[in-house]
């Protein structure tokens, strides 16, 4: 069964092919003003009300210029152009200097600035169905549906509004959701990673769908898609060894046959599961991380039956490494989703920084080992987080500091973190280069709590703030010292609604931690 649901808006028609022809009049010798449906001669709100009702199919609603609503420039007029049109409308001009994301140096599927749409196919097998009536709408909901914090799983509402989020607003995805049944029972479909199950899936559409629209780079690929199992397959494991046969999984294929002349960029394979909302979306987003070009932080573990955390929580929640959390600040920085101006660097003497946390804005600072190395080289990290936003869920808030060895070098497929899990020179024993680590490695918070180990100051006597060293090994002394201020409210905060009488602790207050900030001096031993 073929079937297409669009990303927005399903309960009524949401589409129509954009025809210039009779009953439409179009002056090619005006400008048109995009965005500008009722022709007025600017772009606001009313377009966007008018451009909805229109969509809704309101009796008597007509707009003047068909054209400027096509915002997409795809010849469609549908729901993606109306989210452009509000999201032109609220967003203000950035105004930041953005370089290339580092990222690109290891050829990433999907592009991680910009407008990506993105193929899911909800996949059923002859041993194998979806039971679920409204798959396709669960899933439009569940990977492009709008943010909405008062969702029971927020911040993992859906795929799009986490990355929305997680991106500051530089990386925007849409969708369309497909049904499929294959050919073959599940089983036969196990063998090279599933890569016959993308074939056989791509080969069925090729005729129906036009591929080029998933292409946002334009390099001749098909960006990404997502392949979801039925949740029943969660529960095969035919070898019986504990772990499930089909899990969550992101494939870059070396070769693979074109279709529609693009050959395909990446592959997810995710088991839908209907009891847990939230845990889908999250896994979802992890790999969908990979197609980004980010690696696994966590730790691959010889001999043992599951993999192990890489950054040791509470304070090493990250989505590449737990599934769970916002983004570091490091995979923001490789994904070019921080600008120049929210990258303070250590340059050398005494320096002091402010920062505020990663989920209220980008901020961060670099300690570079080597002036001038780039983003791609060996540094620490420091950053303030809170639990708000993507961090909702987490708990905890504070500094912590990550020790980056980002260094490329080329394998057989093309660029790799040098130090990722899979990496050529990666030391499975996990104790010398990682691409990134905790300086705190139980996985506290600094300042801590006053009188342990996780102070207010860090040096040469806290396990992990040392370079690596020729052979890996954390022992080169940085003979720099940070140490960590008090944490300062927010501008918003009211100091004067504060009970002086009270024995809480105000910097507990949401609205004391909102916009509030820390000051970091760094300074030469």
């Amino acid at each position: 069964m073929l079937r297409r649901i669009f990303s927005c808006l399903s309960a009524f028609a949401v589409a129509s092919t954009l025809m210039l022809g009779a009953g439409i009049n179009v002056n090619a010798a005006e400008k048109i003003i995009s965005g500008d449906v009722n022709c007025d001669g600017t772009f606001d709100v009313s377009d966007v009300v008018l451009f909805q009702k229109w969509l809704m199919a309101v009796p008597d609603t007509e707009l003047a210029e068909p054209k400027a609503a096509d915002i997409c420039e795809d010849g469609v007029l549908d729901v993606f152009d109306l989210c452009s049109m509000k999201r032109v409308l609220t967003e203000k001009p950035d105004e930041k200097s953005y370089f290339t994301p580092p990222i690109q140096e290891l050829s990433p599927t999907l592009p991680s600035v910009g407008n990506d749409r993105i193929l899911v196919f909800a996949i059923s097998f002859p041993d194998y169905e979806f039971t679920q009536d409204d798959v396709s709408e669960q899933l439009q909901k569940m990977c492009f549906a709008s943010a909405d914090s008062t969702d029971p799983s927020y911040p993992f509402e859906s795929i799009s509004a986490y990355y929305e989020r997680a991106s500051y607003g530089r990386l925007h995805l849409t969708g369309d959701i497909y049904t499929y049944t294959a050919e073959r029972p599940l089983a036969w479909y196990k063998r090279e990673n599933a890569r016959p199950l993308a074939v056989e899936v791509l080969t069925a559409f090729e005729k129906q769908v036009d591929y080029q629209i998933y292409n946002a780079d334009n390099n001749k690929k098909l960006d990404s898609i997502i392949i979801v199992l039925p949740s029943e397959v969660i529960d095969i494991d035919k070898n019986n060894d504990g772990r499930p046969d089909w899990w969550y999984f992101t494939v870059k294929p070396n070769r693979m046959t074109e279709f529609d002349g693009l050959r395909l960029g990446s592959y997810t394979i995710v088991p839908y599961d209907s009891t847990d909302r939230a845990g889908f979306i999250s896994k979802t987003t992890h790999e969908l991380g990979h197609a980004l070009g980010l690696p696994d932080y966590y730790k691959y573990i010889v001999n043992e039956a599951f993999d192990s955390q890489g950054l040791e929580d509470p304070a090493g929640y990250e989505l590449m490494d737990d599934g769970m959390g916002d983004m570091s600040s490091f995979s923001k920085l490789m994904l070019g989703w921080l600008a120049e101006e929210d990258i303070q660097v250590y340059t050398g003497g005494t320096q002091t920084f402010s920062l505020t946390s990663m989920q209220y804005s980008p901020s961060c600072i670099i300690i570079p080992r080597k002036k001038e190395s780039g983003y791609l080289s060996e540094y620490f990290m420091i950053e303030y987080i809170t639990d708000e936003a993507n961090n909702t869920s987490m708990g905890g808030r504070g500094i912590r500091i990550f020790h980056i060895e980002a260094e490329v070098t080329e394998n057989d497929t093309g660029m790799e973190f040098m130090y990722n899990n899979n990496g050529q020179k990666y030391d499975k024993s996990n104790e010398k280069q990682r691409v990134i680590r905790l300086v705190n490695e139980s996985g506290y918070f600094y300042p801590g709590k006053r009188g342990l180990q996780y102070k207010d100051l860090i040096d040469g006597s806290i396990s992990g703030f040392h370079w690596y060293d020729d052979d890996g090994g954390l022992t080169v002394d940085t003979g720099l010292q940070i140490k960590i201020g008090e944490l300062s409210a927010g501008d918003g905060f009211d100091f004067s609604a504060v009970d002086s009488s009270s024995s809480l602790d105000i910097t507990n207050d949401p609205n004391y931690i909102k916009g509030s900030s820390y000051t970091i001096t760094i300074s030469e031993t």
